[in-house]
């Protein structure tokens, strides 16, 4: 973890959430200028993360060349101690600017041994792109050749290596995951540097070409623009014409991929592939978040559960496992500052942006919100805890020299489990919110 960026993001998280606590119990309600400083803040925040890595930047390079000049200097004890100040600066400066990928976990590892402490992660060796994309080049006089057998191996929903190798409860999992799997092959392209070809697969990738973005925007447009009243399942046999659209684009574009590309090694242009994975896979997620999202809330109504404590507990969850599953995949995939740096960048995205962007259509509206409308009976027992997180998250993360360890994550899990305790508490009234209590009268007081 970076020092200074960690304590960068979370004082800003911290005041953000302040400045957003601060204006909603004003008895004034908020005002469109107070809706104008939540977006300011949030954009002097990008603006101080540009600037920090352009300045990062320059820095660098001043010690850089500072280090050539000594290097070229006379050899003398003065020279030497003042080459190894700044090469330790520059050291220290480079590890901010360095983007540090750990070694993934295989199943084949040693898991048989047991620790308490927090094993430190390898750091994964730089691969050779150019000799992945080019490993199974072969000057051959058909490009297709071994076209179906590499389509068909590439749209496996279980790998035989690892079936082989799996026991009998994980090779249930493998069973039970694969239709999910194999919708996800068809659907998404794979662009993966570390993989035999970066993931290349000539049928296949031709297919994705017009499937795609034929999917994409049909299910988009039949979820997005339809009847509330209605299920958006129905809306797809009327708004898949939209989709085939785009098949006067696509479909041209795949026939001069497939022409020109060969199966061996991928085109130079196979990058541009990674524009279909990322908004499929962004589609996917929203997808699943938003029908676990509905069919939680169906479950709430049907239980005669009460909405602000749906809203407070299970729909927080539900909209929030995007973020989780996107940054879970990341850390896994050894990407963890970048999973850590999600982790805040999207709470403070939606406290500040989201929350000021909506209050401000809402008053250009003329639409208003009591102070109780907006927190309810479990607002401010959210604000404490998720203050109280945040602080200690800055104090553990001093406290160990900035180093996380899984006892710490199981902490910040449990305060978000406290939060949940207290949720359920108040929900059947064993204990008192920490909302403002309405002021009673004497009604038989004499004016």
């Amino acid at each position: 973890m970076s020092a200074y960026n960690t304590v960068r993001d979370l004082l800003f998280f911290i005041f953000g959430i302040m400045l957003l606590e601060f204006c909603i119990i004003r008895e004034q309600g908020i005002t469109i200028a107070e809706c104008i400083i939540m977006i300011t803040l949030y954009a002097i925040y990008i603006t101080v993360n540009v600037l920090d890595v352009y300045f990062l930047k320059r820095t660098l390079k001043s010690l850089r060349r500072e280090i050539d000049a000594l290097y070229e200097l006379p050899v003398s004890e003065e020279v030497k101690e003042k080459r190894s100040t700044v090469q330790k600066k520059y050291d220290l400066l480079s590890q901010n600017n360095r983007v540090t990928i750990l070694q993934r976990k295989s199943n084949s590892d040693n898991t048989g041994t047991f620790g308490y402490m927090t094993k430190v992660g390898n750091v994964r060796v730089t691969i050779d792109m150019e000799a992945n994309r080019n490993m199974h080049y072969t000057r051959a006089s058909s490009k297709n050749h071994r076209l179906f057998q590499e389509f068909f191996s590439a749209i496996l929903p279980i790998k035989m290596n690892e079936w082989r190798q799996a026991t009998m409860l994980l090779r249930a999992y493998y069973i039970a995951r694969a239709p999910v799997v194999f919708i996800s092959v068809i659907y998404i392209p794979l662009v993966d540097y570390e993989l035999q070809k970066n993931g290349w697969s000539k049928l296949l990738n031709c297919i994705q070409i017009f499937l795609n973005p034929a999917v994409t925007i049909t299910m988009g447009k039949a979820m997005v623009f339809r009847d509330r009243s209605k299920l958006w399942y129905y809306n797809i046999p009327h708004d898949v014409q939209y989709g085939l659209y785009s098949l006067v684009v696509t479909v041209p574009i795949a026939i001069v991929v497939f022409f020109h590309s060969n199966t061996s090694a991928p085109p130079p242009y196979h990058w541009m592939f990674t524009i279909m994975n990322l908004t499929g896979s962004m589609f996917a997620i929203f997808q699943s978040a938003t029908e676990i999202t509905v069919i939680t809330g169906v479950l709430g109504f049907m239980l005669k559960v009460p909405p602000d404590f749906m809203g407070a507990t299970v729909l927080c969850v539900a909209n929030s496992l995007g973020d989780l599953v996107a940054n879970a995949s990341m850390a896994l995939q050894g990407y963890e500052k970048m999973a850590y740096a999600a982790a805040i960048g999207s709470p403070f995205f939606s406290i500040l942006l989201g929350t000021g962007s909506v209050f401000a259509v809402k008053i250009y509206l003329g639409l208003t919100s009591s102070m109780h409308n907006l927190i309810g009976s479990y607002g401010e027992n959210a604000y404490v805890l998720l203050i109280l997180g945040l602080l200690s998250t800055l104090l553990w993360t001093s406290v160990l020299n900035f180093n996380a360890r899984r006892s710490m994550g199981i902490f910040s899990m449990s305060i978000y489990g406290l939060y949940i305790i207290f949720s359920i508490l108040i929900r059947f009234r064993i204990i008192h919110p920490y909302n403002v209590d309405a002021f009673l009268s004497d009604s038989h007081e004499i004016n």
